[in-house]
């Protein structure tokens, strides 16, 4: 009998979309971009690391575009 409630709540109610975090990817191409670069800061090996301000100003100018 439950088996036939729940059919009949994900037919008319309709079902919730399972949020996904960090792994999210309905987003804009603006956010993926802005998460990419965060990305790179973080595994990064190079000059980017010792200067967290080139990945701000990276990131600011790309939220202005």
């Amino acid at each position: 009998m439950s088996k036939i409630i729940n059919l009949f709540k994900s037919i008319f109610i309709g079902s919730n979309v399972t949020k996904l975090g960090r792994w999210e990817h309905r987003v804009t191409d603006k956010t993926k971009i802005v998460r990419a670069t965060l990305a790179n800061l973080d595994h990064c090996g190079g000059v980017i690391c010792g200067k967290p301000e080139t990945i701000k100003s990276s990131v600011d100018k790309i939220v202005k575009e």
